[in-house]
């Protein structure tokens, strides 16, 4: 009898567990070797999770994912690629000095990762990753690139699919790779060519630019995983930008240019997933690089009607980042270099709004606006407004040579530090040339501002009015 008491509750547990239904996994591990210390960022639509290396070189990640996709994981200065699905494990274990000969993976999508790597192989042998090489070419040189790296990924890709063991999803994801890239490249070429080549757009003579492919972009929801095609979407919208945004739209203000630009995504993009993604994109990319401001309305919008959580909590941490840049704020009395070498302080120019260039000698964009601010110089002159101009290169040499050679206009300042600068990381300067407008106080006006060949001078007269009517 007593024996028959101590089965009854595992009789009871052996019940109750076969009512119990198993859940889908959530957890992704990667464990991984490196032959010295390293700090390793791995990356899927944002900034995923970060480890270092231990004593012995090894490192681990854990973290949630919802759905099988691609990620990246980077350090010193170099990356590989993965593919992971909800539930895996995988090791990785590579030599610090070429993850890109000397990479190994085992136990969990195993094949799919050593898939990658191979990928990313034919890629660099084709050129297609090496953009001053491949777009250096003549038009039958880039096209014989082409064709000849389609037909490598092609034979790499009919070996993963003869392979049984190979995921399902990760081949169909991987068929649509080659025609999004080719299409992207055939975008590019055109542009970079022009530039390599010092030539205007206009006399290459290269008429692939609408790729089909680009076109027929918009019905494949599908394939939202793969990083090439998120990319070959993000073209389409800005062939959909260049195309139909109204002539003369970039004078207006910044808050009519995104709104009209955020209302082309909703006409040209009837897929709601598709869609979203773009709107996203949008949104984040612009927050990233420009922060809040204009943009608030839009962020606020797709905030409040998204149905996507992934989307919604990344805008929110992107937007979190700027959190002591908003307007209003205190800006720290950084410290710069005249041309002479005296030091300085952005205190120096309390009394009148300031207007900030962030440039580099080297940087094409930032010159291209140099014609465009040596005339808002020259108009605003006897207005309250210092045009501040703020070097971020490597060595002052360059920067002394080119202010001094071509006489420019303003106030010239070097940051020293280059991207590392107090000033550069205080204000998130991830590109240049970057725009900040100051008040008269030194706070934050716009951290974001409209260029010289933008619209900036409808933002100098509404602040320049409001501050002639408190006087």
């Amino acid at each position: 009898m007593k024996n028959v008491f101590l089965l009854l509750p595992l009789l009871f547990f052996w019940l109750a567990c076969g009512e119990i239904t198993e859940e889908e996994p959530t957890r992704i591990v990667i464990t991984g070797t490196a032959s010295e210390d390293l700090e390793i960022n791995l990356h899927g639509q944002t900034k995923t999770a970060e480890a270092m290396t231990d004593s012995a070189g090894f490192f681990a990640f854990e973290f949630e994912a919802d759905e099988p996709a691609y990620y990246k994981m980077r350090g010193s200065r170099q990356s590989i690629d993965l593919f992971l699905v909800p539930g895996d494990s995988i090791h990785i274990s590579f030599e610090a000095e070429s993850w890109a000969e000397n990479t190994q993976f085992s136990a969990d999508r195993a094949l799919e990762n050593e898939y990658l790597h191979r990928k990313v192989n034919v890629l660099n042998e084709s050129h297609w990753n090496n953009y001053r090489k491949l777009f250096n070419f003549e038009k039958d040189s880039f096209l014989y690139a082409l064709e000849s790296g389609t037909q490598s990924l092609n034979e790499l890709l009919s070996e993963l699919e003869e392979n049984p063991e190979a995921n399902e999803r990760f081949v169909e994801l991987e068929k649509a790779h080659a025609p999004h890239h080719v299409a992207i490249l055939n975008y590019y070429y055109p542009m970079y060519y022009a530039h390599f080549q010092e030539l205007d757009r206009d006399e290459v003579d290269y008429p692939i630019e609408d790729d089909l492919v680009l076109k027929e972009a918009v019905d494949r929801p599908d394939l939202l995983p793969l990083p090439i095609f998120r990319e070959s979407l993000e073209r389409k919208m800005d062939m959909v930008f260049r195309d139909h945004l109204p002539e003369g739209i970039y004078e207006k203000e910044q808050g009519v240019v995104l709104t009209t630009q955020y209302e082309l995504i909703d006409s040209f993009f009837a897929n709601e997933k598709i869609r979203e993604f773009l709107k996203f994109q949008f949104l984040n990319e612009r927050l990233s690089y420009s922060g809040p401001g204009a943009i608030d309305p839009l962020y606020e919008d797709f905030i409040q009607h998204s149905s996507h959580p992934t989307y919604v909590n990344i805008l929110k941490e992107t937007m979190g980042e700027w959190s002591e840049l908003m307007p209003g704020m205190e800006v720290p009395d950084f410290e710069f270099e005249k041309i002479n070498e005296e030091s300085v302080n952005l205190s120096d120019l309390k009394g009148k709004l300031v207007y900030i260039d962030v440039w580099a000698t080297w940087c094409g964009p930032c010159l291209a606006e140099h014609p465009h601010w040596e005339e808002l110089v020259e108009e605003y002159k006897d207005e309250e407004v210092h045009f501040l101009a703020i070097s971020l290169d490597s060595e002052r040499e360059p920067w002394v040579k080119m202010v001094e050679e071509k006489e420019l206009s303003g106030i010239h300042w070097y940051a020293g530090g280059g991207w590392n600068a107090d000033f550069t990381t205080h204000f998130r300067v991830l590109g240049i040339p970057r725009f900040i407008l100051l008040d008269r106080e030194g706070k934050i006006l716009e951290v974001s501002a409209a260029r010289p060949s933008g619209n900036i001078r409808l933002t100098l007269d509404k602040y320049l009015a409001t501050f002639a009517e408190v006087q």
